[in-house]
């Protein structure tokens, strides 16, 4: 199946705002549905938001650096031409499902509305896992409050829940820390009774930055483009309106019926991890965030015709990789002529992709050594690059000779100054 990335991402921006007008659209359910657990009553609310991200949010997520990787791996994943298997579990690559039961538990979000943290903080682990890190699971309340305050501008202190899309953009812009750095907590429990509208501290977002989304992407509501991230490791993150048939498969396995929206009342929206497939039950498997006393052992069967319908689910999105977010830092001596300035270009998009008109201007302190520095995403064992002028009329010169690079780390790099080549 043809598939246009820029198109698709345009197409959900569009559709998005297109929402934004209308008044009568889904939003979100605060009460939810009360759940028994053989140990206490709790309540899981059903609020995450399908309706009104606002258009600078689109613009961002369009634009982040972790959406231009986002659409290399989508062209790539196109390109693949080996067939697909009848059924495939991504937990199998991180040592099978009993495995990952051990090392990648199911978080349970309590009595909080964060099914959005929930779900990109387990995709964000699963990464990390498969990556060969068993590091302590992120933190779902660093990343809630990132995605409501900072993300969206909402007042962290009320429970609104968020969108999918801004689960994904927060854990790329700001990472997420360890859970054991900034501890989860719902509203009836923990250290505060508000501890979920509290900034994280400086030390917790710099730590994030180490533990980021590097990139992501939007994934169409297409069975077979959907396995197809699947079999090959990517996590795939969607929305669903959750009606009251759905509670059922807390007590039968976690097999999920089809609802019927003319006979059942609404509940709210959720947000899943899908993780797997099989095409002998036609039904995908998610990974819930209500802890693993329900479903099976917090997974749950959809059928693949409630993923596949655009009106029980939407918002699907893709994380690909995870790492560290570092900042570099360039230098060069060269000597310029009136009018002219030095650029750096490589092939990342954090310096443009080899595009001299997304290069990245250095500055000039003590000519004639110019410097300049950028955050990158440690997401290539080697990034190339090169240093160019440009005069005011758009003329350009090259440096000659081979392209430049370095190996990234895990901190902040002072590179060794480069010496112009004529």
């Amino acid at each position: 199946m043809a598939f246009s990335f820029n198109k698709y991402f345009i197409k959900t921006a569009v559709f998005v705002l297109s929402l934004l007008s209308s008044s009568g659209g889904f939003s979100a359910t605060e009460d939810g549905q009360a759940l028994k657990n053989p140990t206490s009553q709790i309540r899981y609310k059903c609020n995450l938001r399908r309706d009104g991200v606002p258009p600078q949010v689109l613009e961002k997520l369009l634009q982040h650096p972790a959406a231009k990787r986002g659409k290399a791996t989508a062209e790539a994943l196109k390109r693949t031409s080996a067939p697909l298997p009848p059924s495939y579990d991504m937990r199998t690559a991180i040592g099978g499902v009993d495995k990952a039961a051990e090392i990648f538990p199911v978080y349970d979000q309590a009595g909080l509305g964060s099914c959005t943290a929930n779900a990109s903080a387990g995709a964000l682990q699963y990464l990390s896992i498969l990556q060969g890190v068993r590091p302590n699971a992120p933190s779902r309340l660093f990343i809630y409050y990132n995605e409501r305050a900072r993300i969206l501008g909402w007042d962290p202190t009320q429970d609104t829940g968020a969108f999918v899309s801004t689960s994904v953009l927060a854990i790329a812009e700001y990472g997420a820390c360890y859970e054991t750095s900034w501890p989860y907590s719902d509203v009836s429990y923990g250290p505060s009774p508000l501890f979920f509208s509290q900034q994280p501290n400086d030390p917790c977002y710099s730590a994030g930055l180490s533990n980021v989304a590097l990139a992501y992407g939007p994934v169409p509501q297409d069975l077979d483009t959907i396995k197809q991230y699947l079999s090959r490791n990517v996590p795939v993150l969607i929305g669903l309106l959750v009606y009251n048939s759905f509670w059922s498969s807390l007590w039968n396995g976690g097999v999920v019926p089809i609802p019927d929206p003319a006979n059942e009342s609404l509940n709210g929206g959720h947000e899943l991890m899908l993780v797997g497939y099989d095409d002998v039950s036609r039904r995908f498997t998610a990974r819930n965030s209500w802890g693993t006393w329900n479903g099976n052992k917090g997974y749950y069967s959809m059928p693949y015709d409630y993923v596949a319908s655009p009106y029980l689910c939407f918002d699907f999105w893709f994380i690909s990789s995870s790492g560290a977010n570092i900042n570099v830092n360039f230098s060069v001596t060269a000597n310029t002529v009136w009018g002219q300035n030095i650029y750096l270009v490589g092939d990342i998009p954090e310096l443009g992709n080899w595009d001299i008109n997304q290069a990245l201007r250095l500055t000039c302190p003590n000519y004639p050594n110019w410097t300049g520095s950028r955050t990158i995403a440690a997401s290539k064992p080697i990034i190339n690059y090169k240093y160019i002028k440009k005069d005011a009329k758009g003329k350009v010169i090259w440096m000659s000779g081979d392209n430049l690079s370095f190996s990234p780390t895990t901190s902040p790099q002072n590179l060794t100054p480069d010496e112009w080549k004529n």
